[in-house]
């Protein structure tokens, strides 16, 4: 689907966990309102989820795990689900979005080797790549 005046709408991929919801917050802020895709935020507790506003066409999920799963099961799931989906093997994209926190889960660095390899890095789609040192506050 094309988005007004002939340009490909982004397609988004942001996920994280508690920790990284400052960065996902300064994120979502610099997607364009025609921008379509997923947010999923693994969390531990209910309190956690908090209202994260994002363009009309991007959806934020969040996965709510047990304090006995194993941290980034459920975010490497359904990150898995997105990557079959939206990046099938053998095909590369540079019309994607992509950024993933949750960096004290070591199932989430294999998620996000496969999504450079398809060329789906914030930087490369002119994301700033945000660091909570870089933030305000």
């Amino acid at each position: 689907m094309r988005a007004h005046r002939g340009r490909p709408r982004p397609t988004v991929l942001l996920a994280g966990d508690a920790v990284d919801l400052r960065d996902l917050r300064a994120l979502v802020s610099t997607l364009p309102g025609d921008a379509y895709g997923q947010v999923y935020i693994e969390v531990t507790s209910p309190e956690q989820v908090v209202p994260l506003p994002t363009p009309a066409r991007v959806v934020v999920t969040w996965l709510q795990r047990d304090e006995a799963d194993a941290a980034g099961a459920m975010l490497a799931a359904a990150i898995d689900g997105w990557i079959a989906e939206w990046m099938p093997a053998g095909r590369c994209d540079h019309g994607r979005i992509a950024w993933i926190g949750c960096s004290s889960a070591p199932r989430i660095a294999e998620r996000y080797r496969v999504l450079q390899e398809r060329s789906m890095t914030a930087p490369a789609m002119g994301l700033p790549a945000v660091g909570t040192d870089d933030l305000p506050g």
